[in-house]
């Protein structure tokens, strides 16, 4: 995301920073979940939604790309899509092995 963010619009912080959940009003069960998005007014999405909502901001092809996830067909496929990822996290990172991006 931050690589193809040239206009930093998209700030990505782990959850695992003191205090960050409770400041978004979430608990360690919804990040636990899904990632999220949430806007500067505190409109907050998760899972694929927020997803697409992040590569809407990068604009462009990403908004493009973000935009067909408002039909319903595709939002339905990504939203499952993502849901399995989530569940199968574990599983899967010993492929793509994407260490934690915060460290105390």
């Amino acid at each position: 995301m931050r690589g193809r963010d040239k206009a930093n619009r998209v700030l990505v912080l782990p959850n695992q920073i003191p205090g960050l959940i409770d400041r978004y009003g979430l608990s360690r069960a919804d990040v636990d979940f899904a990632v999220w998005a949430i806007a500067p007014d505190g409109q907050k999405w998760s899972g694929a939604a927020a997803v697409n909502q992040a590569l809407q901001e990068l604009q462009g092809v990403w908004s493009g790309v973000a935009a067909v996830y408002h039909l319903a067909p595709i939002r339905w496929i990504e939203d499952r899509g993502y849901r399995w990822v989530a569940d199968h996290r574990p599983f899967l990172s010993r492929f793509y092995g994407a260490p934690p991006e915060w460290k105390e």
